[in-house]
Order: C-alpha cells, then structure tokens, then sequence
C-alpha cells in the first residue's frame, strides 16, 4: 500500500510540474474541455464524489458569505439558516444581495415578513416549488425555536404538501424532518430529527417523534405510535393501531455482514393493537400477534401469540389478557 502512495504521490508532483493548471474550463486545439490538471470533462466529466466535494465547498462559501450578511447567523434558527442557504445556494451572490426586504426582514427577526416575501423570488424552472417549500420551513420557527417549551413544540402548523400535489393530505411536519416518501395518511404527525425513506407506506393518524428511522420496504397502517429513537428497517410490516416504544430496536437479518445483502431482507409483522415496550428487541421473521404486550427490554426470539403478554430475555409468555 506504501509503495502505490509514494507512486501517485510521484505522479501528482510530476503532472504539478509539467502541466499547466486551469481553475477553470478551457478549449484544447481540438475543441476539448478541460479544468485544473488536464481533467477532460467531456470524455470523462466529473464523479458523483467529486461533485458532492465541490458541493460541500460551494455550501461553505455561502456561509462565510452569509455571515458578513448577518452577523448573528449563526444565532438564528436552524431552519432560517437553511433557508438563507438554500437561497444563497440557488441563486448565486449576486440575485442574493438583491433580496433587500428578506434580508431585512431576517435582520429584525420578523421571519413572517420574510416567508411572505420569498413568494416573490423568481426561481429557474427546476426548482419552482422553492418558495413553498422555503416558505414553510421559515413558518416553523415559532413552532421549534425554543424545543423546552412545550407548548411551542405543540404548535406545529398544519399545511397541505406541495410536492407533487400529494393529494392535498394535512400534515403536522416538523421543519426538522426529511420525508421523502409520497404515500402518507391524513392527519399524521411527524416530529422533528426524522427521515422517512421514499418507499415507505404511512398510514393516517399516525404519530411517529424525534428522532425516528423509517426505511423502504416499511408498511405502517393507521393510528400507529411510533416514539423516539426508534429505526424500522426494511421487511417490518406493522398493522393499525400498534404502539412502538422508544428505543425499541428491530432486525431484518439473522446472520448480517458488512456489504452483503440478502435477496430479500425477512419480514417481521406487528399484528393489529400488539404493545412493543421501550428497549425491547425484536428479532426478525416473527409474528407479534395482535392485542400481545412486548414487555421492556425484552429480547423476542419466536412468535408471540395473540394477547400474550411477554417479558424477560429470551422473552416467554407470562400470562394472557383476559
């Protein structure tokens, strides 16, 4: 490994030397485009992770940037900075500068005045719906800038998704969350710090709370409880009316290896009404049968039949609901 390194280290001194460094695109004689050390952009361009390391230092400019702009903002709420950045990400410095009244607007702190006015931006075809999008994240401020003060956690507003036009269903999303996927019930809360995979199928009148993993191959029906820090990998199927308590932790491979998958992850199904207790384990290809009671810190080895209430490690059945 030593000897490949001291091979391309020779060769980045030697192109350093004898090529010429262009920061940005030229012409060759034969019409070509190249950038810094003879990279040929239209034979070969750029990789993803080259393109994700430019991204990464454009993101880091911009907040330089936008510090000489407002020097508290790296006090302003999280989800104003990423609106700021956003913005200044799009639309370049220049149109930037030009957004004088959301720039005032973020300056006395009346984010209000600023979500209205980001409605007026011109924005290029491809991103047109940014100002809702922008628009909503800023709107959320009152509703999370202070996380101690319960009552302004439960003040998040309801608002009809965009993307899409996913059938105009009422939501309460926390600013903070990454939902991606488009099959979601009515009336589902969402709360912050959770990521919901494309794939996954959400039920209505879910709550799902902080800190939640949800990946693709996920079915959840409606009136599910799902509280913090819990992760639903693929093959998990959970029916209506279930509650998961926090922390408890699934599985989706008996014998898992780094960067080797199966063909088809093994299905683990949370029968209608069942409890899973907080920190309790669940491992995967069984059956939590319905109305049964997973008790804390379990570690669930076998199906559980309905009504049971289980406990202990491996867990057994204690006795049933009457």
């Amino acid at each position: 490994m030593s000897e490949l390194r001291n091979i391309i280290d020779q060769m980045i001194s030697q192109q350093i030397l004898h090529q010429r460094f262009y920061l940005k695109p030229y012409r060759c004689p034969n019409g070509r485009l190249f950038i810094g050390f003879g990279r040929n952009l239209n034979d070969k361009g750029i990789t993803k992770a080259e393109a994700i390391i430019l991204l990464e230092n454009d993101i880091k400019e911009c907040i330089d940037d936008l510090k000489t702009i407002f020097l508290d903002f790296d006090h302003l709420p999280e989800s104003v900075q990423m609106v700021l950045l956003d913005m200044r990400l799009n639309l370049g410095k220049e149109q930037f500068l030009h957004l004088e009244k959301i720039i005032a607007a973020v300056k006395d702190h009346d984010f209000e005045k600023a979500a209205n006015e980001i409605q007026n931006v011109s924005w290029a075809s491809h991103t047109q719906d940014h100002p809702q999008i922008l628009t909503h994240m800023i709107r959320q401020v009152d509703a999370f800038s202070n996380p101690d003060n319960d009552t302004n956690h439960k003040k998040t507003k309801q608002y009809s998704q965009t993307k899409n036009d996913l059938s105009k269903i009422n939501l309460q999303l926390s600013a903070y969350s990454i939902v991606e996927t488009e099959s979601i019930g009515p009336n589902t809360r969402i709360w912050s710090f959770t990521k919901i995979l494309a794939g996954a199928v959400i039920g209505s009148d879910c709550n799902i709370c902080d800190h939640v993993f949800i990946e693709n191959d996920v079915r959840l029906g409606d009136r599910v409880t799902v509280k913090c820090g819990v992760q639903l990998w693929d093959g998990i199927r959970v029916e209506d009316d279930v509650f998961i308590g926090p922390n408890a932790t699934f599985t989706n491979d008996l014998f898992p290896r780094s960067k080797q998958y199966p063909e088809k992850f093994q299905e683990t199904i949370l029968r209608k009404g069942c409890s899973i207790g907080a920190n309790a384990t669940i491992l995967c290809g069984i059956e939590i049968g319905e109305r049964a009671i997973v008790g804390a810190g379990s570690v669930v080895t076998k199906n559980v039949p309905p009504d049971a209430i289980v406990y202990g490690n491996p867990a057994v059945v204690q006795r049933y609901i009457k």
